[in-house]
Order: structure tokens, then sequence, then C-alpha cells
């Protein structure tokens, strides 16, 4: 395990993906415990990175429904995909319809918006698909419209700036009663823990994230 941290750093992920995948996989082999695969857990010990510029949280089930509730009703559907597919701030602005695989019920990830443009993700490993929760096609279908190709598009009907999402980010921060005080990339980690408690291997996690 301390090898696999070592590999993640040579590879200079940030300290918080670091974190994240080392909490993925000491959760992946406690189930092993827990279902007398492994006598002991062998990540049990291991240190996280540590990163005093950058403090990640992240939500668990029941605290997602309460936020979620928070969150203006014209922001929800936004947020609500963002935290059930996991994808960055610029990569939900840049989700257009022509993305959205309705057939096969997912998403496509093909772009991010970044300096107020329509650009390629950061890496290849970023160009993915994930797929769609009943609620998250449920929502997608309910605000499916034909006046923008964007599924969140601005006022002009164009991409929408990041940036614009702090406001409702907020609003739902101080209306939620929660102590957490959320950064919006933090419903991205939320989206990965809650894979990783529900058993998802964290190498399909990595996947659905787009890290390599």
């Amino acid at each position: 395990v301390e090898q696999f941290k070592a590999q993640q750093v040579g590879k200079e992920y940030a300290p918080s993906t670091v974190n994240l995948h080392l909490a993925c996989l000491k959760k992946a082999l406690q189930s092993a415990v827990d279902w007398k695969f492994l006598k002991e857990n062998p990540a049990r010990g291991v240190s996280k990175i540590r990163n005093h510029a950058e403090k990640w949280q992240f939500l668990d089930f029941d605290e997602a429904v309460v936020f979620l509730a928070a969150v203006p009703t014209k922001w929800r559907p936004l947020f609500l995909v963002t935290l059930r597919t996991g994808m960055r701030k610029g990569e939900v602005c840049a989700l257009r319809w022509r993305d959205v695989d309705w057939e096969n019920r997912a998403v496509n990830v093909r772009h991010t918006v970044f300096k107020g443009r329509l650009q390629p993700p950061k890496s290849k490993e970023s160009i993915r698909s994930i797929p769609m929760t009943k609620e998250v096609y449920d929502t997608l279908q309910s605000i499916r419209q034909l006046r923008s190709e964007f599924v969140f598009p601005a006022q002009n009907d164009g991409s929408l700036n990041p940036h614009t999402l702090q406001r409702p980010l907020k609003t739902a921060n101080k209306k939620s009663g929660l102590t957490k005080r959320l950064r919006f990339h933090d419903l991205r980690h939320a989206f990965a823990s809650q894979l990783a408690m529900a058993g998802v291997p964290i190498k399909t996690i990595q996947e659905l994230m787009g890290h390599a």
C-alpha cells in the first residue's frame, strides 16, 4: 500500500487525489477483511499525504440528500448530476445534449470549459463514459430542451461560466445546516467516496473519475 501511495505521488497527483485513492483502497481492503478474504487490512496505519493548502470533504448518503434539498431549485439538476457522475466543474458546464447517450444511459465526457472556451479535457483519461443512474436519467429528461446545445446553458444559451456556480453553492452551504462547508469540487469527492462505500472497485472508480 505504501508503494501504491508512492506511485501516486510519483505521477504528480494532487495530495487530495492521492488521499482519495487511499481512502477508496482502504475501504475495499476492509471489505475483503469483512468477507474473510484477508485476515487484516494492510492499509491500516498508512498515513494520508499532508496538505496544508487543501482540505477536501465528502458527503455521506444522507448528507447528500440534505445538501441537494438546500440547493436553489434552478440549480438543483446541475448539482445532482455532478454529485451522481463525479464530473469536474468545467466538464459539467461543457456537457451538451449530444454527449447524453439516452439509449445506453450514459453521459460522455468529451470537453471542459476553461477560460470561457470549450476545450478537450485535461488528459486522455478524462475522456470517458459515465453510466447514468435512474435519478440522473430522470433529471436530465425533466430539463430536456432544444433552445441550447448545452445541458446547463448560460442565459445567452452558450456554455455556462464555472464561476457562476459559486453563488448557489454558497446558498446551499448556508441553508443545509450541515457543519461542512463544501467547495464544488467536494461533490466530485463525494461521488467517489460513496462508490467506495458501496463496494465499487477502486480501478472502476478511477476510470469513472477520469484518473489514470
